[in-house]
């Protein structure tokens, strides 16, 4: 079993990582120490391999936490070993976290070229290539942004969720900020699907983060949807590294 610790713009994730389909999950805005260990201590035994990639600043007292107590620990950057290639001019300012989530998708298919969608506090937007090569891809605001977005920057503008229904026009404020955000989401990934389809004659897409389920299931396109792709190309990371 491994320790993953994957620490987003608003949530830190720690998982208990057995497969791809037996994932445990514990979640929390800021993570600490004594949340960590505790989880640790009751799965001492069985943990082999632990991996923390992080958006945040740098925790020094958990990394030299798992440093003590684990041999393999790998904290992410953007100089560790990875089982993919990376084209981009500045490698330093990339985000770990769009490329775990990348070699997640490419665990599952590693020969058409990828399409990876993380829906999170922002949508990433990534490619990987069929021989595995990172070649970019695009950051935008995410729903919540840009719901709080209109409410922060309006004099009057409500402050919306996401909503089930959806509609084409909104009948009232609510529903026209509701529709304008979601469709306009909506719309947005739909046309890097089809600009990524009219490219590649290999393909497929990958969606992950929180919302992903949601967009999916709005879009006429083929998706997988893998809401751990994050945690599962940090595993495959260990993996590339240990070999176990």
């Amino acid at each position: 079993m491994k320790l993953i610790i994957d620490i987003g713009n608003t949530l830190a994730k720690i998982a208990l990582y057995r497969s791809n389909d037996d994932i445990k999950v514990f979640r929390c805005k800021d993570i600490t120490l004594s949340f960590v260990s505790e989880i640790i201590n009751k799965e001492k035994n069985k943990i082999d391999g632990a991996i923390l990639c992080s958006v945040r600043e740098k925790n020094v007292e958990l990394i030299e936490y798992l440093n003590s107590i684990f041999p393999n620990f790998i904290e992410v950057t953007y100089s560790t070993p990875m089982p993919i290639d990376i084209d981009y001019d500045t490698p330093k300012t990339l985000g770990i976290d769009r490329l775990m989530a990348c070699i997640g998708a490419r665990s599952f298919n590693d020969s058409d070229n990828l399409l990876v969608c993380d829906f999170g506090s922002a949508i990433t937007i990534d490619s990987i290539s069929e021989k595995g090569v990172f070649m970019g891809g695009n950051i935008s605001p995410g729903v919540g942004l840009r719901f709080k977005s209109l409410n922060a920057f309006t004099k009057k503008l409500p402050l919306c969720n996401i909503k089930e229904s959806i509609t084409f026009f909104g009948r009232d404020t609510f529903q026209a900020i509701e529709n304008g955000v979601l469709n306009g989401i909506i719309y947005e990934i739909e046309g890097y699907i089809c600009r990524f389809e009219e490219i590649y004659e290999k393909k497929s897409v990958f969606f992950t983060g929180g919302d992903a389920k949601y967009f999916a299931d709005r879009l006429k396109k083929t998706i997988f949807v893998k809401p751990y792709l994050t945690i599962i190309g940090m595993n495959e990371v260990l993996r590339y590294n240990y070999g176990k």
